[in-house]
């Protein structure tokens, strides 16, 4: 949360149990007030935030904090507020977080007015990201707005500084992919058609709300902003058509797509990320703030059933109808006793603010089948005795089959079946000492039997990495090996000849090219799913992975298998063989993973190769750019010449030498005599 002032915490207000200490009021969210809180414990500055008391006072919301309340904590994703915990102390139920103190990108955006699409694309990525990781768990977040996504500092957005909060009223859709809501909860000029038409959410309408993000950020206002109240903000969600910006033909076309109203031509947050990054030539400046039209244009793409642009809107005219729509409530029903009733001609109406009240009610109605008349009596007569007749066929052939006349057939066993409950899950990669960490995604897709499986690949920010990638892909009874429905073109099987082991269940994926700081996607199907939870197979996945990674004795797959640097630098006498200015010859040597007394040592490069002459292996820890991408440095002593060149220039007893690679960093030292 935003840290607007800077109070110590002697100087506290009120307290929040045992560890936490309210410090000072930051200012009032959607469900109630935001404090800076000491951390007593950690001794560190943390943000709360306060439920409004009427929450509180209710037994089913306090429930249903609790129980969500590992899930919230779950969510560790680098552009997402992490919740460190959920407290009920007396009359206060408090949600607690890391504190982020760059104000929010909707504070920013009031005062840039747009932002250019080379800064506003990347920023969405990241935040599509986000809902990604929070999807993959199971959890939407059903409020995206620029006021909820904080910044960690205060100079220009960036991917790496954006952070998304406020998960608060995030619905759990562990049961399906569709929530059926009972109200409208989020912030009308954020929310997706189908929330107005049918009440329904999904992941893909946190998509939509992203989209709508992106062309405010690029327009300076939302696309269907202007006066009106709920139900004319609503009617052009469901029906008109986004006003046309002038942006490169391809931000629009992927922009088009995130704002579509049918949530099936939507892309996935995942892809809608992927679409957005491989837009090339995007333009520095911003566009100037676009003016709100007159009238908004039908669009020719409409939510299924809604073909004709007459019919009347009677889910989307209930929003007329909502009591208080400025007022935040966190239960559907929930209501004062006194509060206005808002009409569709009243213009107070502050469509920005996040609505978190029961504003549409939708009836299932259900009719049984009617009851069959009564046959008549000739004809009630004549099933009588088909039935009779039949019972008496039916008594004869048992007694035939009882005698012998017919043989018995043993049934043979049916096939085992397996129900897959298992709700979508995710796994973060421990980072290897290169900067290469692989992140496992699984999700079950019912209507095939089959699980989608992603391995995303990232590269430190410090320097690109490229080459081959090894991992294990066992069943999910750990019994054989996964069978695979559809692979990456550049995935085959590990072989003795080619990679120094033929490992059960052994992959690797060729041709990986990762810039500093970036990532690349792969999708695998596989037959089949876990029957409860993906967790343990997506653990099992790493260790195997490990376990052959260790076992290798080679040099291949130098991403996962280098974990440091080994210098090795001669010292020099001066005046032997050319005096001040003399070369200083040092080797760097890669340590690998696992028995270093089974691996051998192997120099990845020496102060006297030359650049085109590297090793495979130092081209694919510096993402193909080899001695270009090392960085040598030294004491004053000696000096860099030239690439990684060193030169003694006085003497010294000991001089450091130091080698960076990316991540990977080593050091020797050596002496520099004058005299033998």
């Amino acid at each position: 949360m935003t840290d607007r002032t800077d109070v110590p915490p002697s100087q506290s207000t009120r307290g929040l149990g045992r560890r936490y200490e309210l410090v000072n009021r930051l200012g009032r969210g959607a469900m109630g007030e935001v404090w800076r809180a000491w951390d007593r414990e950690n001794e560190r500055y943390l943000a709360a935030k306060l439920l409004r008391p009427e929450f509180v006072q209710d037994p089913e919301i306090v429930t249903r904090f609790l129980q969500e309340r590992s899930i919230l904590i779950s969510l560790d994703h680098p552009n997402i507020v992490q919740v460190r915990d959920l407290v009920v102390e007396g009359d206060d139920l408090a949600i607690v977080m890391d504190l982020v103190r760059g104000g929010s990108l909707g504070d920013y955006l009031k005062d840039a007015g747009t932002l250019a699409p080379a800064v506003a694309v990347p920023l969405v990525a990241a935040l599509l990201d986000a809902l990604a990781y929070a999807h993959g768990r199971g959890v939407l977040h059903r409020d995206i707005k620029p006021d909820n996504a904080l910044l960690a500092d205060q100079g220009l957005p960036t991917p790496a500084t954006v952070r998304l909060t406020d998960f608060g009223i995030a619905r759990l859709t562990q049961e399906g992919s569709i929530v059926q809501a009972s109200g409208l909860i989020g912030t009308p000029l954020y929310m997706p058609p189908e929330l107005f038409e049918y009440g329904q959410f999904s992941a893909k309408s946190d998509v939509y709300a992203t989209g709508i993000v992106l062309y405010e950020l690029l327009a300076g206002r939302t696309p269907f902003a202007g006066s009106g109240t709920p139900l004319t903000i609503g009617n052009r969600h469901v029906r008109s058509a986004p006003p046309t910006l002038p942006l490169h033909p391809a931000l629009w076309q992927v922009l088009s797509t995130l704002l579509a109203k049918d949530p099936a031509h939507r892309p996935s947050a995942a892809e809608a990320a992927e679409q957005l990054r491989r837009i090339t030539g995007l333009d520095i400046n911003p566009l100037p703030v676009q003016p709100v039209p007159e009238q908004w244009s039908d669009s020719h793409s409409l939510l299924p059933g809604k073909d004709t642009l007459g019919r009347a809107d009677t889910s989307a005219a209930t929003i007329g109808s909502v009591q208080d729509p400025n007022a935040t409530w966190m239960k559907a029903g929930a209501q004062p006793a006194t509060v206005p009733v808002v009409t569709d001609s009243m213009e107070e109406f502050d469509p920005s603010r996040t609505q978190v009240k029961a504003a549409v009610h939708h009836e299932v109605k259900a009719s049984l089948p009617a009851t069959e008349p009564s046959l008549p009596n000739k004809r009630r007569r004549l099933l009588l005795a088909i039935g009779a007749g039949v019972g008496v066929l039916a008594i004869a052939f048992l007694v035939l089959w009882l005698t012998g006349v017919f043989p018995t057939r043993t049934p043979a066993d049916p096939p085992p079946t397996t129900t897959v409950t298992a709700a979508p899950d995710w796994l973060r990669g421990k980072a290897a000492p290169s900067g290469l960490s692989l992140d496992w995604s699984a999700s079950y897709n019912a209507a095939d039997a089959t699980t989608k499986v992603e391995l995303t690949l990232y590269a430190p920010r410090s320097i690109g990495l490229s080459g081959e990638v090894l991992f294990v892909l066992p069943a999910f009874n750990g019994d054989a090996c996964a069978e695979l429905i559809e692979q990456p073109e550049t995935m085959t099987r590990l072989t003795a000849s080619g990679d120094g082991t033929d490992a059960d269940c052994g992959y690797k994926l060729t041709d990986v090219s990762l810039t500093a700081g970036q990532e690349q996607r792969f999708v695998i199907t596989v037959a089949g799913g876990p029957e409860d939870s993906y967790g343990p197979w997506l653990t099992a996945i790493t260790q195997a992975t490990d376990e052959v990674l260790r076992s290798l004795t080679g040099t291949s797959f130098p991403l996962q298998r280098v974990t440091g640097l080994t210098v090795q630098a001669s010292s020099i006498v001066l005046n032997q063989g050319g005096g001040i200015g003399q070369n200083v010859p040092y080797s760097v040597v890669a340590r690998w993973l696992g028995d270093q007394s089974a691996v051998p040592d192997f120099t990845l490069f020496t102060s006297d190769t030359l650049i085109t002459m590297e090793t495979d292996q130092l081209k694919d820890l510096t993402g193909g750019v080899g001695l270009n991408a090392v960085e040598v440095t030294t004491c004053d002593a000696a000096e860099n010449a030239t690439g990684q060149r060193l030169r003694a220039i006085q003497p010294t007893n000991s001089c450091s030498l130091t080698v960076r690679i990316g991540e990977l960093v080593g050091q020797g030292t050596f002496s520099i005599d004058l005299y033998s």
